[in-house]
Formats: structure tokens, C-alpha cells, sequence
């Protein structure tokens, strides 16, 4: 089953096709004040969890605001509903539990008209946003695995993958990009892109008569940026990595997305 719980049936056109994995500036904080220290994950470890920590580093001091989890294949722009969230105070960790992580994930299954029993065998990958007043940090690379009464959390670091267990790290909290603007060239006009928006996070945009698009709030980084044709139905992936630091982002080359049969 894996990501077809957050992917294939809450986003029909992404199907089963995952994200290519673009890096994130953030430094992995395992020494910073007010966090006790930083650890992967393991299998067999008691009561599993995830635990995230996010830290502003530009003298802004405590920062509260909300970390919410959303399913790698998510579609914004046609469902924009986080699989969980959670307050958060910088310089504290925020916990998240096979538990509910396993409630979330029958309200998914409940939505779509799926039996929850699929649930004694799944892995699903998701993001994580941590977004309060004027900063925003985006993470990706989690993963989250029920294997019967066996659970446990994994986070991708570079090209190899923590084992399954509990996972505890804290993250850069950096300072929010506001009014991100960038183009859909001339091949994402003749293809009639109607928005654009990022897999796995709440950032999306429609496209104006200028062919421009803005992006009111997000986090710094580098992003694969998808578009979508309403009236086709048809889902495009740019050759063009988004940089937030990118002050003149234009993607000019479109590749149509094929997919898998359900």
C-alpha cells in the first residue's frame, strides 16, 4: 500500500510517482541550547516516536507556532489538509506517536472509503512544516512504517535512511520567503498550466494573464515545482529546480507526468 494512503486515492493525477528528493538548507541542530541532544531511529525500540525541535537562529528568540506533517504525494491545490498537526515552542520538542499517526491515517482511509485494515502493513512518507510568525522551515525525507503491531518512525539523511524506531532531531527555523514570484515560460503556456504547486506542503499558486505566478508565504530551499491543466486533467513536472534565492525563477521546460494504473 505505502504512499497510496496520502498519494493515490486524496490525489488521483500523482498516483503512485514520488517526489524527487531535492536537499534542504537546513543544519541539523544536535547542539543547540534548550535541546537534549539528537538520535535516529532504530527498530525495536520501546515506544517509538517521532520528536522534532525547530530553533530560530537569527536572534529572534522564541518562536511558537504549528508543525504539521504532510503526505509526500499531497496535491495543495485539490486537498490541502495536513495528515497531522501540532503546536510548537522553539527550543522544545513536539512528539508525534504510532498512535496518531495511526488515527490520522484511518481518517485518511475512512475519506477515501478504504478499509483501515490495510493499515497492518503500510509505509507512508511525509514532510514536515514548522511555520510561526515570521519564519517557516520545510523538511523532508520521513517516513513513517506499521508493520502489525511493530511501528516506527525513519528520516532520509543524504542518500541512506535511518532505521525504523524512534527518530529525534531539531531543525534550523529560518526567516519566512514572502511574495516568492516566478513564470511558467512559454512551453508552460502552450500546455496550459492553469497553477503550480509543490508535493507535499501547503505551497501552491494559480497563474496569472502575465504567466506569472506568487507564492504568499514559504519556506527557504530548492523545490521540484509541479503544474496542472484543470480541463485536461493533465499534470506537468518542470525541469527547472526552484531556489527561493532564484529573484528571476522562470520554468521553462515542462516533462507531462506519466502514471500507473490504479
Amino acid at each position: 500500500m505505502g504512499n497510496a494512503i496520502m498519494g493515490e486515492a486524496r490525489n488521483k493525477a500523482l498516483g503512485r510517482r514520488m517526489l524527487r528528493s531535492k536537499s534542504f538548507p537546513f543544519t541539523v541542530l544536535c547542539v543547540i541550547a534548550g535541546f537534549a541532544g539528537c538520535m535516529g531511529g532504530s527498530d525495536g525500540v520501546e515506544n517509538p516516536k517521532l520528536e522534532v525541535g525547530f530553533q530560530a537562529t537569527d536572534g529572534a528568540g522564541a518562536v511558537s507556532g504549528r508543525i504539521s506533517l504532510y503526505g509526500k504525494d499531497l496535491n495543495p491545490a485539490e486537498d490541502s489538509i495536513p495528515l497531522l498537526t501540532k503546536d510548537f515552542q522553539a527550543g522544545s520538542f513536539t512528539e508525534f506517536t504510532p498512535e496518531e499517526m495511526d488515527a490520522a491515517l484511518r481518517q485518511s482511509l475512512a475519506r477515501q472509503g478504504k478499509d483501515s485494515s490495510a493499515l497492518k502493513d503500510t509505509t507512508v512518507n511525509f514532510n514536515v512544516l514548522a511555520a510561526g510568525g515570521d519564519h517557516e522551515a520545510f523538511v523532508g525525507g520521513f517516513s513513517y512504517r506499521r508493520t502489525g503491531n511493530t511501528a516506527g518512525f525513519a528520516k532520509m539523511e543524504g542518500k541512506s535512511q535511518s532505521g525504523y524506531g524512534h527518530y529525534k532531531n531539531s531543525f534550523n527555523l529560518p526567516k519566512a520567503v514572502k511574495g516568492f514570484t516566478g513564470r511558467i515560460g512559454i512551453y508552460g503556456i502552450s500546455r496550459g498550466i492553469d497553477y503550480v504547486f509543490i508535493p507535499g506542503s501547503p505551497y501552491h499558486a494559480g497563474i496569472k494573464k502575465d504567466s506569472t505566478f506568487s507564492i504568499g508565504k514559504m519556506s527557504e530551499g530548492s523545490y521540484s515545482v509541479f503544474g496542472a491543466d484543470r480541463d485536461s486533467s493533465k499534470l506537468f513536472e518542470s525541469a527547472d529546480t526552484l531556489n527561493t534565492s532564484d529573484t528571476t525563477y522562470s520554468a521553462k521546460a515542462w516533462e507531462t507526468i506519466v502514471f500507473l494504473p490504479d
